[in-house]
């Protein structure tokens, strides 16, 4: 599942750039309270994406320009196999909202960061040419009112047909299963909220 971003997919030949759409516009982002843990909630996919699940990315800076992506995920056939696809970002100038992001050298791939939650509980990513789009929470889970707003505000106001889109499903109920993916806490947080501890 995802994100951020399986770039292995067959992609325009221009490199995401569509003339047919206004580019996207970034939100400022503090690329130090933007680091740590996030599941990925929802996507427009990438080729890789259509059969991930328990999606989670880890990200990590020394510097708050050079970011370590620990991209895990799971097949939905046997979603508890953790597969792992290791990627880095690289902050443009600015305000920290517009990224590239690489899979694999030389490749870098526009990561645009188009929503993100005051309390940086959830953010949205954007692919210029919208055929992506990563709705990502810091909880595995999202309220449902959240998520409503979240896929409106991509098709009002950024262009978005949510054609093709779905939710990523994230099972964390297999005793253990947190804590050896290192997501033990924020798990249970989002247990807390939705009231099931």
């Amino acid at each position: 599942c995802t994100s951020t971003r399986c770039y292995f997919c067959p992609l325009p030949h221009n490199m995401g750039s569509s003339s047919s759409h206004p580019p996207l516009v970034s939100v400022p982002c503090d690329i130090n309270r933007f680091m740590g843990t996030w599941f990925v909630i929802h996507v427009k996919p990438t080729y890789f994406e259509t059969t991930c699940c328990n999606a989670v990315e880890k990200y990590s800076s020394t510097d708050n320009k050079n970011i370590s992506i620990d991209f895990t995920y799971c097949n939905q056939s046997n979603p508890t196999t953790t597969k792992s696809l290791p990627q880095k970002g690289f902050v443009q100038e600015g305000h920290g909202g517009d990224w590239k992001v690489s899979p694999l050298w030389p490749l870098k791939m526009p990561y645009t960061i188009i929503g993100l939650a005051d309390d940086y509980s959830h953010c949205t990513i954007g692919y210029p040419n919208r055929d992506y789009f990563w709705i990502m929470a810091r909880t595995p889970t999202l309220p449902a009112e959240t998520k409503k707003k979240l896929l409106s505000d991509l098709t009002t106001k950024h262009g978005y047909s949510l054609e093709g889109s779905f939710e990523v499903p994230q099972d964390w109920t297999k005793e253990g299963y947190a804590k050896e993916r290192g997501v033990e806490e924020e798990v249970k947080a989002g247990f807390v909220w939705k009231g099931r501890i």
